[in-house]
């Protein structure tokens, strides 16, 4: 025999429990922060995060922000940590120009640039910085030894120096002209080298 069921009642007894609806959206919303999470990841390219790691300054900012126990750190104190290191002194003996001139540089530049990637989070208004949601793809390329604040091109000159002192006493004690031009010609090199390092890191 067939129970008679009454159309609303049955409506009723199909219809989803109330209770599961808002375990389900967050299910999905959490799903979707991870998917989100996992797309900014993928959104940096090789040659992105190449062009990143291969400047000093920006280096030097995601080292002391991987340090930091602040949420997020002054541009200021940034810039007087980045221009101390790569000036090899302390931030009390830096010299007014060396401040302003690494200060302009991240702030015009190198922070706009990292934060439109998503690696930190740079507010003018306040003017503080912090590690963005891209961060984490770099922490393993910053180590300590990347970030010794090492001026190459002062090793470079100082050996452009040497050899050209070099070349002028080789020359007082009638050395060979040949032999100078090979010489001079590996110290123009040095040179070159120099400048094209120190440009690409400033």
């Amino acid at each position: 025999m067939t129970d008679n069921v009454d159309p609303q009642t049955e409506s009723k007894l199909n219809a989803p429990d109330e209770a599961d609806g808002p375990t389900e959206s967050a299910d999905s919303s959490g799903d979707n922060g991870v998917e989100q999470a996992n797309s900014i990841a993928a959104s940096l390219s090789d040659s992105e995060l190449f062009d990143i790691l291969k400047n000093e300054r920006r280096r030097a900012t995601l080292s002391l922000l991987f340090a930091s126990d602040d949420a997020s750190v002054s541009v200021s104190s940034v810039s007087e940590h980045v221009a101390a290191q790569e000036n090899d002194t302390t931030v009390d003996s830096l010299e007014e120009q060396q401040r302003k001139r690494v200060y302009v540089s991240l702030y015009q530049c190198h922070f706009p640039k990292m934060d439109e990637l998503g690696i930190v989070e740079f507010d003018r208004e306040t003017g503080t910085i912090s590690l963005g949601p891209n961060a984490t793809v770099l922490r393993g390329y910053i180590d300590s030894e990347a970030n010794t604040g090492r001026a190459w091109y002062r090793y470079y000159a100082a050996v452009t120096v040497a050899g050209t002192v070099g070349v002028l006493v080789n020359r007082a004690a009638g050395t060979v002209l040949a032999a100078e031009l090979v010489t001079g010609g590996i110290l123009l090199a040095v040179a070159v080298c120099a400048t094209a390092h120190w440009y690409r890191d400033r």
